[in-house]
């Protein structure tokens, strides 16, 4: 007689062995149980929505959530580590909920940072005037300068970096950069390679997979000259591919604290609008980004020739000849002019020149005809 016990306890014996009750998952009888379900099944399974870290405002397009990746990446020098390791880390790691970039922000996660640039005067000194002091006891920093060097990529420093994460529960690791990172392990002279990406599959596998990494990256030198910019081709190396979401960060303008931030991959949810955002030009302030504006609100791609159009005659002193941007972009007349739509939604305006002679034209924004009005008129 079977023990009411025993039978009572089946359905949980079966899932543990592997079955789910679905159809097409139970072999012929002595044989163990297959993990393969039928399409409806698998379908039809409940599954726990996604719980954002960083998402746009309506909640679309989610950009950072437990076990995603995202990449971070832009050239030397532009401060990608400000806004990344200790801006956006900071943010998460806060008490309360907060907005960066024009994006919602989880608060209360628990971050580590392991940096292998800067030294510790300078690492100390960009937490302490970013990182929110709310945030300081769930902000943890592996102190390479008194506790040893940090784990790189090879098999002994991913256990390394995973008891650390089991030890402090870590939510979100930064690794800033990358390369320095995958480096111990892979070849990261061309950029971080795409298998780099076991890696951190490894530390998920040791700590857990909820583990949600940024990484912080360089770019290459890209060619602008043609009509359309791939800034994921941008980044160096191929690691690109396998995160959830990139974000490529570079200068808006020839010079000057200005900077542009486009998100060539989103896996979850539509590409959000470039952004324009701005280190502060007062010495006393925080290196904080803060936003200027969306690119492309009213909604012209970021990276077609149009966009490219408009950010060069933004950096030009002045109203710019049709003649400069045709040679500039090695474009014909009937292209450019198709072009004066999205870049007078980009704030470009295409109109006579009042102080050249004869039928003249040109490009130029707001403030550029302001200037060549005033020429005119003096």
């Amino acid at each position: 007689m079977t023990d009411p016990r025993i039978a009572d306890l089946a359905p949980a014996l079966e899932l543990i062995a592997g079955g789910n009750g679905a159809s097409g998952s139970r072999g012929p009888a002595g044989e163990p149980s297959s993990p393969c379900v039928a399409l409806r099944d698998y379908v039809a399974i409940e599954r726990p929505p996604l719980d954002p870290y960083l998402a746009t405002r309506d909640g679309r397009t989610v950009l950072l959530a437990p076990g995603t990746g995202l990449l971070f990446a832009g050239p030397s020098g532009l401060g990608k580590s400000l806004a990344a390791s200790f801006d956006l880390a900071g943010r998460l790691a806060a008490e309360h909920p907060s907005d960066w970039l024009g994006f919602r922000v989880r608060a209360g996660l628990r971050v580590l940072l392991l940096s292998f640039e800067g030294s510790d005067e300078d690492t100390a000194e960009r937490a302490a005037s970013i990182v929110p002091d709310d945030a300081r006891d769930r902000f943890f920093v592996f102190d390479r300068w008194r506790g040893g060097p940090p784990p790189r990529a090879d098999a002994a420093g991913l256990d390394r970096l995973a008891a650390e994460i089991r030890r402090h529960a870590v939510d979100v690791l930064v690794l800033d950069t990358g390369s320095a990172f995958f480096g111990g392990a892979y070849d990261c002279s061309k950029g971080i390679p795409e298998e780099a990406f076991g890696a951190i599959e490894r530390v998920r596998e040791l700590a857990g997979p909820a583990v949600a990494v940024v990484v912080v990256a360089h770019t290459k030198k890209a060619d602008r000259t043609g009509a359309r910019v791939d800034e994921l081709e941008e980044i160096a190396g191929t690691f690109g591919r396998k995160v959830d979401t990139a974000i490529v960060m570079r200068r808006d303008g020839e010079r000057g604290p200005r900077r542009r931030l486009v998100f060539p991959k989103t896996r979850r949810g539509p590409e959000p609008p470039a952004k324009v955002a701005t280190l502060p030009t007062e010495a006393d302030e925080p290196p904080r980004l803060t936003l200027l504006h969306d690119l492309d609100t009213h909604g012209v791609k970021a990276g077609t020739d149009a966009e490219a159009i408009a950010e060069y005659v933004r950096e030009q002193a002045g109203v710019v000849s049709p003649q400069a941007i045709r040679e500039r972009f090695e474009i014909a007349d009937s292209t450019l002019r198709e072009r004066r739509p999205d870049l007078g939604r980009l704030g470009i305006t295409y109109a006579p020149r009042p102080a050249l002679a004869g039928n003249a034209h040109g490009y130029g924004t707001a403030e550029q005809w302001a200037d060549e009005g005033g020429l005119f008129d003096g």
